[in-house]
């Protein structure tokens, strides 16, 4: 009988023994322990981009063949002089050109272009480059239209230009004035020289000769028009 006892005792001695080790010990009683964190809600967080929602305000357009001349969906080709002009001239204002999904009028992507307040003692010139246009004959065109976003509250002097691959020859529209908001401009090349816009070797925009403390404008669809 005893021997019985000694073995049910022991029994639940091992029992206890094996249940206080198993038992959690309560946050305030005991080393707290970090809660696992959820890298998959952070990465989520990250891939939020705060869209822009403003109405765009749209131009007459040519009634005539449209081609799409960049919608930046293949990437970006854009870029700004920046300090790169300064052997030719003044110093050019213009900073970066970079894709981004904060505004956009066709696909996904626009760019975003930034530089220095055109003040009264600069050029007033910003220029962003694209040396390797989709098409570099362009002669059957003599409009061309792209949709831009001016986050305000100043006015831009925008006007495009080209360059051509035969003598550097340099083609410049007359400017528009952007206005804070999203809207479509429009610009005349129909003055270009034929066989200027036949090879073109760099598409330009530009703000140009206009005091301005605005440092952003996002630019998207550029397209040509007969």
């Amino acid at each position: 009988m005893k021997k019985m006892a000694f073995i049910l005792l022991s029994a639940i001695f091992v029992l206890s023994f094996f249940g206080c080790k198993s038992t959690k010990v309560p946050a305030d009683e005991g080393t707290t322990v970090a809660p696992k964190e959820d890298t998959r809600t952070e990465e989520k967080e990250s891939e939020k981009i705060a869209k822009i929602e403003v109405e765009l305000v749209e131009c007459e357009l040519p009634d005539s063949y449209e081609l799409l001349l960049d919608g930046l969906e293949e990437g970006n080709l854009w870029y700004g002089v920046g300090h790169e002009w300064d052997q030719w001239g003044s110093h050019n204002l213009s900073l970066t050109a970079e894709l981004n999904k904060e505004w956009c009028t066709e696909g996904e992507y626009s760019i975003k272009c930034t530089m220095e307040p055109a003040t009264a003692e600069t050029s007033k010139q910003a220029t962003w480059c694209n040396n390797s246009p989709i098409e570099a004959d362009i002669s059957d065109y003599n409009w061309c239209a792209v949709d831009v976003y001016n986050p305000g509250p100043y006015d831009f002097n925008i006007s495009i230009a080209i360059q051509n691959g035969n003598d550097w020859g340099w083609d410049q529209s007359i400017p528009a004035i952007m206005k804070p908001g999203a809207q479509t401009l429009l610009f005349d090349m129909s003055n270009f020289p034929y066989e200027h816009k036949a090879n073109v070797f760099c598409f330009m925009i530009q703000q140009c000769d206009m005091e301005t403390e605005g440092t952003v404008i996002y630019f998207d669809n550029f397209r040509l028009y007969e």
